[in-house]
């Protein structure tokens, strides 16, 4: 299934219904409260990074955004390039669970 809201395109691996004006897991029957285009917005303010691909699936029975974003940085402050972070974000309220980044990142500034 794929969801696209005000222009954020999110892949879902999990069946979804649409409930009294809410989006819900159709198998665990939990609210997805942060809708895609929010949670992408959050990310670009706060860590400065473009959003690349969004998935939505279950993560031990809840809904959470994997995304998947580029942040722009300097390779010992002199090479640029792209850095790609990984997300897990809660669709059920919004707030960043883990973060993944290459070992090297710490060699990363900008």
């Amino acid at each position: 299934v794929t969801i696209n809201v005000s222009g954020v395109l999110v892949k879902s691996k999990i069946k979804l219904k649409w409930k009294n004006g809410t989006l819900e897991d159709n198998e665990t029957n939990e609210t997805i409260r942060e809708m895609p285009e929010d949670v992408k917005e959050k990310l670009m303010n706060r860590e400065r990074v473009s959003v690349k691909e969004m998935i939505l699936e279950r993560v031990k029975d809840k809904p959470v955004y994997k995304v998947i974003a580029e942040k722009p940085g300097r390779l010992l402050g002199f090479v640029p390039l792209n850095l790609t972070v990984n997300y897990q974000i809660s669709a059920e309220n919004g707030q960043t669970i883990a973060v993944t980044k290459p070992w090297w990142s710490f060699l990363v500034f900008g």
